[in-house]
């Protein structure tokens, strides 16, 4: 199984929603989670939020990813 995480509107300069892709056996879903961020503070190499002083809140934020 792979889980992949995405911005909604990567472009956005307002915070915008994530989603998960989950592929598993050929199968493909998107969900979407309640957690939004703004894409300046995403990092889509790692596909969390870029820990920086400017976002005090990604250690949280990575978490509620991470589960």
């Amino acid at each position: 199984m792979d889980i992949s995480f995405y911005l909604k509107r990567p472009d956005a300069d307002t915070p915008t929603t994530l989603f998960a892709r989950i592929s598993y056996d050929g199968f493909k879903l998107k969900h979407y989670i309640p957690e939004k961020i703004n894409p300046k503070f995403w990092n889509s190499n790692t596909q969390r939020a870029k820990e920086t002083e400017k976002f005090k809140g990604y250690p949280e934020f990575n978490k509620h990813v991470n589960d």
